[in-house]
């Protein structure tokens, strides 16, 4: 259409084959952000598999689209860091852009197109277009986020004024006004299984089944169409569920963990064999300072592997999300912290299990001087 705003996004959608379902919330959220002209880096975060892509290119198409917006921005770049897809075969590797100077050198070439006209360099583009309200988006940031975010931040800085981005990433940027991504809710879990389902050919599918799927797979819609997609291969449901669940978990969460510090793999670890547990159970069980705990879990909460809430006290805790917990039971990253942990867990246990036999023994109750309460730190 004639007031459409020039951009470089792709022709075709993944998501297309059954919609975007659930996400009302989100682009409401996008579109308010996006609003006020003093948010200029916005990031959409989330897992893997969660929709991050389809939700910024449905959101980013429908902008495109949409007269009112034609004022705020003249043009659209998308590039995409993305070096990886799961699939029913498993993960596989695939080109992409890697690194600040690729990401210029595909900004560079997309304004050429937009604009017609060759930019010898990034610089000069900048330059030239510099009065120009641009919309950059960056999929799968985190790609470049592992290795430094510095770098990143030093290129959004670089920018003329007038020029946003928005970037989808599983790791959280400082600078950012930041849109979390949940995974959706039940029933448009259950409407994507069955929709998906249709679109591969099965049409009668249990309604019982279709809320496992749902279920089973954390209501993560990359984890919901990889398990069908096993299905339709010949995988019984409850071995596609698990294999799925392993998938999904190595392919959200394998990269992210391996450039963790050492004493944020340690958290990970004293949590999977605590549960749900506070900075101070922390600091006793791993034996680190108050500060080294506080930036480990602020690493931690960054890349969406813990779950952070307060507990009737006011006081901070920390637990697993499913996925994490999946993944960390077939794939430990450090089992002599976890061994270590568990045999104080067991150990405590034991002289808890000691008192309370003495107090039932010597026949104390709260009142005597020598009683000790069971739940004593």
């Amino acid at each position: 259409v004639k007031w459409a705003i020039p951009n470089t996004l792709p022709t075709t959608f993944d998501h297309e084959i059954t919609g975007l379902l659930g996400r009302d919330k989100e682009f409401k959220d996008l579109n308010a952000t996006m609003s006020k002209m003093r948010n200029n880096l916005i990031a959409v975060v989330a897992p893997g598999g969660i929709g991050k892509t389809a939700l910024i290119l449905q959101f980013l198409k429908d902008l495109s689209l949409t007269p009112a917006y034609s004022s705020k921005v003249n043009a659209i770049i998308f590039c995409t860091l993305k070096n990886e897809v799961l699939t029913a075969d498993g993960i596989e590797i695939i080109e992409a852009i890697n690194g600040i100077d690729q990401i210029k050198e595909s900004i560079v070439a997309d304004a050429s197109i937009l604009y017609g006209k060759n930019f010898s360099s990034f610089v000069e583009f900048c330059d030239e277009l510099e009065n120009e309200k641009i919309l950059i988006c960056i999929d799968n940031l985190e790609t470049l986020l592992m290795h430094s975010q510095k770098e990143f931040i030093e290129f959004n800085e670089s920018l003329p004024l007038l020029w946003r981005v928005i970037v989808t990433s599983r790791i959280s940027i400082d600078s950012a006004t930041t849109v979390p991504l949940e995974p959706l809710g039940k029933r448009h879990a259950i409407n994507l299984s069955r929709n998906y389902l249709k679109k591969r050919g099965v049409q009668n599918f249990e309604q019982s089944s279709l809320e496992t799927i749902a279920e089973k797979a954390n209501y993560n819609p990359l984890a919901i169409r990889l398990t069908i997609d096993l299905y339709i291969k010949g995988v019984d449901i409850s071995q596609s569920i698990a294999q799925s669940q392993k998938n999904i978990a190595s392919f959200s969460y394998k990269n992210l963990i391996e450039a963790l510090t050492e004493n944020s793999i340690s958290i990970l670890e004293a949590i999977y064999v605590l549960g749900k547990s506070t900075k101070a159970d922390l600091v006793d069980y791993l034996e680190l300072s108050n500060e080294e705990i506080s930036e480990a879990t602020n690493e931690l909460s960054k890349t969406s592997l813990i779950i952070r809430s307060t507990n009737e006290l006011g006081i901070d805790c920390f637990e697993l999300s499913d996925s994490i917990r999946d993944l960390l039971l077939v794939n430990p990253k450090n089992i002599e912290i976890r061994t270590k942990i568990s045999e104080s867990l067991k150990r405590i246990k034991e002289k808890i299990l000691v008192q309370t036999k003495r107090n039932e023994q010597l026949g104390l109750t709260i009142f005597d001087e020598n009683y000790v309460e069971p739940n004593t730190d």
